[in-house]
Order: structure tokens, then C-alpha cells, then sequence
């Protein structure tokens, strides 16, 4: 799903919610190291504005629907 440690943009809500829970998952873990935890914390910043990014769109959808 990652290239080059940037997100994969053609991934879907459901995709990136999955990742973004495993990052969580592995960061609530104490024997993680911190450059790990760095590079998690970035890659679910992205991923978090991934999955906000899609719901506006989909809020965009609907409220042309619903007009």
C-alpha cells in the first residue's frame, strides 16, 4: 500500500481506515522503537487526510444528489 514510504492516494476509505488502525494498534505497543513510531505517526497523518479528504467528496456527492 505505501511507495516510498507516501501513501498509496488510490487506495480506498476502507483501505486506508484498515491501515490507520493498524498503525494504532502497533504504536500502542511499548516495544516499538521511536524512528518506527515516527515514520507511523507520519504515514497515519497522511492516511487521516486521505480518509477526510474522501468523505468530503462523498459529502460533495450527496448534497448534489440530495438537490
Amino acid at each position: 500500500m505505501k511507495k516510498n514510504n507516501i501513501i498509496d492516494i488510490n487506495m480506498t476509505f476502507e483501505e486506508a481506515f484498515e491501515r490507520l488502525k493498524e498503525i494504532v494498534s502497533i504504536v500502542e505497543k511499548s516495544n516499538v522503537n521511536i524512528e518506527n513510531i515516527v515514520n507511523l505517526v507520519e504515514e497515519g497523518n497522511a492516511l487521516s487526510k486521505l480518509c477526510d479528504d474522501k468523505l468530503k467528496a462523498i459529502e460533495k456527492q450527496i448534497s448534489i444528489i440530495e438537490k
